[in-house]
């Protein structure tokens, strides 16, 4: 038998992501501090 994985999130070590986008839904960040944070995680996951 074999299993896959398809992906995972990569929402970065603490749930980086996923409190940048709460606090953009909250109004709190504009949108272009919302893309400069997940850009880094973006190549820091490429990198893994």
């Amino acid at each position: 038998m074999f299993t896959h994985n398809l992906g995972y999130p990569r929402i970065g070590i603490k749930r980086d992501l996923k409190k940048i986008v709460e606090s953009y839904w909250k109004g709190g960040i504009d949108k272009s501090q919302l893309m400069a944070p997940r850009e880094a995680l973006n190549i820091l996951n490429r990198t893994k």
